[in-house]
């Protein structure tokens, strides 16, 4: 492994806001976020799941709740929207006859942290792939309407 390459990447990495029209391979997208799901997590619970938007019309139907920020619709061929999901795991205990005690703050943390670590190794792996990547901050702030938009369950 060389580490100096490792070192230089990551000192000149940069956040990428501006997009050419390539399609991003549908292969190296599902390969990445298998990659990605390797990343360490709290129990190994793997509280996240990631939406693909990859459509005109996905990517259409959520940039109001990114402001309508360009390189969500004309910009970037792929959107990713990373969310804490508790209930996936809460499913998994219910059909194991588990208890899964996840109606909490604490619950929430440890999917915070998941996701947050899930969603920089995709990140991380992605660049290192020559893709360009940009976290849109609109994602916190709108959380609500982009879970109305996607049509997401309660605890996601």
């Amino acid at each position: 492994m060389d580490l100096t390459a490792i070192d230089t990447y990551f000192a000149t990495r940069a956040t990428v806001r501006a997009y050419t029209d390539k399609e991003i391979d549908r292969n190296l997208l599902i390969n990445l976020i298998e990659l990605a799901s390797h990343a360490p997590t709290t129990g190994n619970m793997q509280l996240y799941s990631v939406i693909v938007s990859s459509t005109r019309q996905e990517r259409e139907a959520i940039s109001p709740a990114h402001f309508n920020q360009p390189q969500v619709t004309s910009g970037a061929g792929v959107v990713l929207t990373f969310c804490v999901d508790i209930n996936r795991f809460c499913k998994w205990c219910s059909i194991n006859d588990a208890e899964a005690g996840f109606d909490n703050m604490q619950a929430l943390m440890y999917g915070v942290l998941d996701c947050s670590m899930f969603a920089q190794q995709f990140n991380t792996l992605a660049e290192m792939h020559g893709l360009g990547c940009c976290y849109l901050g609109t994602t916190l702030f709108n959380a609500p309407l982009i879970s109305e938009v996607l049509c997401l369950p309660d605890r996601v």
